[in-house]
């Protein structure tokens, strides 16, 4: 193969041997570099969500999102359970108007989901 002038051009075929130096660095490939550099190319704030503040201190011991129905499932679950606590209150013997402002609802439904058989 004749020089062409080319910078980098060969004279010869390729000989595999020029890359197998032991002692040259390897060339990290880009999703390696991605990875070291995250924090530098990804600007992600634990912002948290309506439940709570920060996902990393979550109490919750499943995040909406794990779900594939996503937060329409973890708001049915939330209302589960807070109809199940407003049941408990109620049978405890506290007033339904007491619920009502407890729990930021009209007296109305609180008397449903008294009513309401329990989630299995």
């Amino acid at each position: 193969m004749a020089n062409l002038g080319y910078i980098g051009a060969r004279t010869a075929p390729f000989d595999a041997s020029e890359t197998m130096d032991p002692r040259a660095k390897r060339v990290p490939t880009p999703i390696e570099l991605f990875n070291e550099n995250f924090d530098k190319f990804v600007a992600w704030h634990d912002t948290g969500c309506k439940h709570h503040s920060a996902c990393l201190t979550c109490p919750f011991e499943r995040c909406r999102m794990d779900n594939p129905a996503g937060a329409s499932w973890f708001y049915l679950q939330q209302k589960r359970e807070d109809h199940d606590s407003i049941r408990a209150e109620y049978a405890a013997g506290e007033p339904i108007r007491a619920l009502a402002y407890k729990h930021e609802l009209s007296t109305r439904t609180i008397r449903r989901i008294v009513a309401e058989a329990p989630h299995d």
